[in-house]
């Protein structure tokens, strides 16, 4: 199958379970709708006569990026609020296609596929900036899933049928992790806790969904259905994950439990929902106040987000996502592999045993530090910001 023929789900970040986002075609084109887990509330978020599909979550829940013809028919990235609105275009390449968004996990950039003689992988800024190609081949390489930790990029790969390949987050070392001749497999996403992918494959004949090792290990099918299962995305909190579903005759968004149990239709609506792709809301499983206050995770992995006060926030032993606010904060990553980011105030960010990715930037020289801690770590900074354990 090529590789446009598969979609793929967005990223699924460690967190309580938000909304829902899917594109539809209900309104008579493709446009972008939230709803709630069960299918119910469900809100319009676009309001074009062009197409908008692609719907990401940002790691922190408060924004989508997405794909519109309403500039260009070929294509372009946009990002928007979890309302709708705050519309800003970020890519401008007129004529190229641009499409499939994915955010890192600690909501500095976001990968994309770009086509131009075939399919290759793009990253760039949140802001659109800075945009840099990650693979360059003979081969169609497109739809990348940022892994929770940021340090991986799994995605499609065709040379005469897809695979599932992940790569390390700068384009190096690609990795063929389905590697089965003659059979589709794509559409990969990430589990919260970075240890399993889900991904579509049509080794049984239609489209279903399975997981496997983040090394390709063990692959166990998920769905057993006559039609098309894709798009596959892990709840924030890992029990459950959406999907899109054509068993019924028409596309539609169901949600299972991780293990493939209890398919549940949940938008039940006779237009298309979810032909392309389908995301879950990551939602702060603690939050501070105005006030300063003291944050600490569960063993689980958590979403932790600071507010407006000088606050300590500190990760548990999963593989934690840390955001802090517009205070001076104290940040700790714990001991899994954690996604540590400062917010606008004079920010100590600091990393634990685990593998972590350190971020400061808040456009202000040398108000930070960053401690990476004992693991192989990633530091992102604002020019002088101090840096200690940092490679």
């Amino acid at each position: 199958m090529p590789i446009v023929g598969l979609r793929s789900a967005s990223a699924a970040f460690p967190g309580s379970n938000g909304r829902i986002v899917f594109t539809t075609a209900r309104d008579g084109n493709d446009e972008i709708y939230t709803m709630n887990a069960d299918g119910s509330v469900p809100v319009r978020l676009t309001t074009n006569a062009a197409f908008d599909n692609w719907p990401a979550w940002s790691p922190d829940g408060s924004t989508i990026a997405f794909v519109s013809t309403r500039q260009d028919v070929y294509g372009e990235i946009y990002t928007m609020a979890a309302n709708g609105s705050n519309v800003t275009r970020l890519t401008k390449t007129g004529g190229v296609v641009d499409s499939t968004p994915t955010w890192s996990p600690d909501g500095s950039k976001i990968a994309f596929t770009r086509v131009l003689n075939n399919y290759e992988i793009f990253v760039m800024n949140a802001d659109g900036s800075g945009q840099v190609r990650l693979t360059n081949s003979a081969a169609s390489e497109g739809r990348p899933m940022w892994s929770p930790d940021g340090s991986k990029i799994a995605f499609d790969r065709e040379v005469t049928d897809d695979d599932v390949y992940v790569m390390n987050a700068d384009g190096s070392g690609k990795v063929n992790l389905t590697n089965s001749p003659g059979i589709s497999d794509g559409g990969p996403s990430w589990s919260p806790d970075g240890s399993l992918i889900v991904f579509a494959t049509a080794r049984d004949g239609d489209y279903e969904i399975y997981s496997m090792g983040a090394n390709g290990s063990s692959p166990t099918r998920l769905t057993t259905s006559v039609g098309v299962d894709q798009l596959p995305e892990w709840s924030p909190d890992g029990s459950m994950i959406a999907f899109s579903s054509e068993r019924d005759g028409n596309t539609e968004v169901y949600a299972m439990g991780a293990n493939g149990s209890n398919p549940t239709n949940i938008t039940k609506d006779a237009a298309a929902d979810g032909p392309s792709s389908v995301g879950w809301q990551p939602k702060c499983t603690q939050t501070g106040s105005s006030g300063a206050e003291t944050i600490v995770g569960t063993p689980g992995p958590d979403l932790l987000c600071g507010l407006g006060g000088n606050d300590t926030i500190k990760g548990g032993g999963g593989n934690d996502v840390v955001f802090g606010g517009s205070g001076n904060d104290v940040l700790l990553g714990g001991d899994g592999a954690d996604v540590v980011v400062g917010g606008a105030g004079a920010d100590a960010v600091s990393g634990g045993p685990g593998n972590d990715r350190l971020n400061s930037k808040d456009g202000i020289k040398g108000n930070d530090s960053l401690n990476g801690g004992t693991g192989i770590d990633t530091c992102i900074r604002d020019g002088t910001d101090s840096m200690t354990n940092c490679p």
